[in-house]
């Protein structure tokens, strides 16, 4: 019983740690939930602001042809505003930092509008291979560009698209690409954090429920255990019981031992009176039938005279035995019939 008591006392203990574990865990994953869905809310709602720039960039991209691409590669000395245009976009497009050092029209021709994949990997382009100094490039440019038109916005892009549609398309594509990086900067670290706190929260899920599952199965121990210590302290009760009215018994059959000890010396003794009491017997006997027969008529002064006075003494000098201390009460009736 008592290692029943320690061992449920012990997974007890086990049991309110991990639920206090689990509560920990469950405070940190619902705060965490509310992290997420703000972070992740707030980084959807700024890429989503972004989405009108690049669906323009695209309808623009979907204006230009390969062949209008092909006629802007094969210009000798194409307008001002196509050369920047195009370096703007050379920019973005070549990746490859050491490849855009040399930003002169004959290398951006080669790399990139000779490139008959170029519309494809303009409408497919992925702002994350973009880098701080290609879009600071960018910048630079789409602001000389501004400048030397003297016009920004859609009327720009309609100076522009008067030179070259495909160059407005262009124009329209990398400024697009331009502010779509701008807030892809702001957006992935958040994004990253994101990942990184739905990893955390993901990992801590696992941990919850692995410690939710050791404490139901805990618990489901400490049922079995504390319904076999209520069966056993039921037994323990019933022994307990029993042993308390054996006891009772016990004390009660030692009570009569001890009164039938006591007796026992009073019957012993009362056994040595009997024996004293039947030598004398015939005395008493002759004393007790003389007082039945002859002092009816007198008074209890004449009687006790009778008696001690005269018979008594007369037992006495014919040596009949009788008892000194005899008494009629006594040898006539029982103390019952005195009370």
């Amino acid at each position: 019983m008592e290692q029943l008591i320690a061992d449920i006392s012990q997974k007890t203990e086990i049991a309110s740690k991990q639920q206090a574990e689990a509560s920990e865990k469950k405070a940190f994953l619902d705060v965490q939930s509310v992290k997420i869905a703000k972070e992740k809310a707030e980084a959807d709602e700024q890429l989503k602001a972004a989405e009108p720039a690049v669906e323009a960039a695209q309808a623009a991209l979907n204006e230009v042809n390969q062949k209008d691409l092909v006629e802007v590669k094969a210009m000798q000395h194409p307008p001002a505003a196509v050369v920047d245009v195009c370096t703007i976009a050379f920019y973005f497009f070549v990746l490859n930092l050491n490849d855009q050092k040399d930003d002169s029209w004959g290398n951006v021709k080669n790399k990139m509008l000779a490139d008959t994949q170029i519309l494809a990997k303009l409408k497919g382009y992925d702002i994350s291979k973009c880098k701080n100094e290609m879009s600071k490039k960018a910048k630079v440019g789409l602001k000389a560009l501004r400048k030397s038109i003297g016009e920004e916005g859609d009327a720009l892009y309609t100076a522009i698209k008067g030179k070259s549609k495909a160059a407005a398309g262009l124009y329209k594509w990398a400024a697009a690409t331009d502010t779509y990086y701008d807030i892809y900067k702001e957006v992935e670290p958040k994004k990253i954090k994101v990942a990184k706190m739905t990893e955390q929260k993901e990992k801590a899920d696992a941990e919850l429920k692995a410690t939710v599952e050791a404490l139901a199965e805990l618990e489901e121990q400490l049922s079995v255990l504390n319904s076999d210590m209520k069966i056993k302290k039921d037994e323990l009760d019933k022994l307990l019981a029993a042993q308390a009215a054996n006891e009772k018994k016990l004390n009660a059959a030692k009570k009569l031992i001890d009164g039938l000890g006591s007796e026992r010396v009073r019957w012993s003794h009362d056994m040595e009176e009997f024996k004293v009491d039947k030598i004398k017997l015939v005395g008493d006997c002759l004393t007790a039938s003389s007082f039945l027969s002859y002092s009816g008529p007198f008074n209890y002064v004449l009687r006790t005279k009778m008696i001690f006075d005269h018979w008594k003494k007369d037992l006495v000098e014919k040596e009949l035995p009788n008892k000194e201390d005899f008494s009629l009460s006594n040898f006539l009736s029982s103390d019952v019939q005195i009370a």
